[in-house]
């Protein structure tokens, strides 16, 4: 019984200090869990920068159109190696596509041209590298049947086609969400709250002695 006294006596000497970190706690869990859906996915477009040495070829004008609508190209001069280096390092673009001379004819030709780049290897340069192997991978598939403005329509509506995935689940998802960050802020107050027991300069607990 002595010791729990010792425990209601600095509880209740402290009993100030806990409220004070009691309240602080449930208020920034209340504005963390209302503040809306954590959950919530917005999908982002990457920045690229696109160096095209094969303008003319109609393949390749479907492909940097494909490239421009699921990407922001940035306006850097290509022809300063050194900004577009900086752009890399700094962020200001995820991926550079170097798309070489008769690229669009060798596509179809199967001559397996290699298209070069740079990255900075992020999550939107991985996602940008996705994109130009499926454009790649559906003009191999289809080119044997079309040519030209007919290939370059026919893979357009093949890859901008949508499906819809429904989820049906018992499952809130949101009420886990609001507990997940209730949780992550409790371990903040326990914290505090040993920290008011414990002396840091002599390391020992004050139901000890400690003044």
């Amino acid at each position: 019984m002595i010791i729990f006294s010792t425990v209601f006596k600095i509880l209740n000497k402290l009993k100030g200090n806990l409220i004070l970190y009691t309240v602080i706690l449930l208020a920034i869990t209340l504005f963390n869990t209302t503040s809306g859906n954590m959950n919530h996915y917005e999908a982002t477009k990457p920045d690229i920068l696109i160096v095209n040495k094969d303008q003319n070829n109609e393949i390749t004008k479907g492909f940097v159109s494909y490239l421009k609508e699921q990407a922001t190209l940035k306006d850097i001069d290509i022809n300063d190696q050194e900004k577009v280096d900086d752009a890399l390092f700094y962020r200001d673009i995820s991926y550079v596509v170097y798309i070489p001379e008769n690229f669009g004819d060798d596509l179809v030709n199967d001559k397996n041209p290699t298209i070069e780049y740079k990255s900075n290897g992020n999550e939107n340069a991985s996602f940008t590298q996705m994109l130009i192997e499926k454009y790649i991978k559906t003009v191999n598939l289809y080119k044997e049947h079309y040519q030209g403005k007919a290939l370059n329509q026919k893979v357009k509506q093949v890859i901008n086609q949508k499906t819809k995935v429904k989820l049906h689940t018992s499952l809130d998802s949101s009420k886990l969400n609001q507990v997940n960050v209730y949780f992550n802020f409790l371990n903040y107050a326990l914290l505090a709250r040993g920290s008011l027991l414990y002396d840091n300069d002599s390391c020992k607990f004050k139901s000890r002695g400690c003044t």
